[in-house]
């Protein structure tokens, strides 16, 4: 006897059995699972039918309310996630306070700016590291911060005198001698 996965929503449990559908709802009175969907006296219309029409994949018909549908939703999300990641899951972390199409236009809006969450933060941190980057080679090359002679910094002027022969060298000992105490700091360390 081939027998479908079980489909269980809000409205109710169901089975196909040998292409008849086995249905239990508390709110549809004879409907125990034990007599077929089309032998069972026909109840209020609504719940039962609408769960029956989803089993039997009708269109548009919803298997489970759109409470249920959103956190199932965000199960699925957080095990993918966490699969993905190689570790455990907290399934109760995302779920959404409010109505239930709030928690699945949530659900939809985490999915859908996700990428452009992740763009936002590539960005920022190239650009945050480019902009250290710059400081480092101008504040190097440049000498930012340094005294400066002659439109040189002090940093030229030590090298000069250190790698100097005597025009160079009588240069490099003026501007140090005109920057003064400002000089010191550069040639001592």
């Amino acid at each position: 006897m081939p027998k479908s996965p079980d489909q269980c929503g809000t409205e109710g449990h169901a089975t196909i059995v040998d292409n008849d559908i086995y249905y239990r709802s508390k709110k549809v009175a004879g409907s125990n699972s034990k007599e077929p969907y089309t032998k069972l006296a026909l109840a209020p219309r609504a719940p039962m039918h609408q769960f029956v029409d989803a089993v039997a994949a009708a269109k548009d018909q919803p298997l489970v309310s759109l409470r249920e549908a959103a956190a199932r939703v965000m199960v699925m999300k957080a095990m993918c996630q966490a699969a993905h990641d190689h570790t455990l899951v907290n399934v109760g972390r995302g779920l959404v306070r409010g109505s239930p199409k709030r928690q699945i236009k949530t659900v939809i809006q985490d999915t859908a700016l996700k990428p452009e969450k992740q763009r936002l933060i590539f960005i920022s941190a190239a650009g945050i590291l480019l902009m250290v980057a710059l400081a480092a080679v101008l504040s190097g090359v440049v000498g930012i911060g340094e005294p400066r002679y002659g439109g040189r910094p002090v940093s030229h002027w030590v090298n000069e005198l250190a790698l100097s022969d005597g025009k160079s060298y009588q240069q490099s000992s003026e501007a140090l001698r005109a920057l003064g105490e400002k000089a010191l700091p550069y040639l001592t360390g």
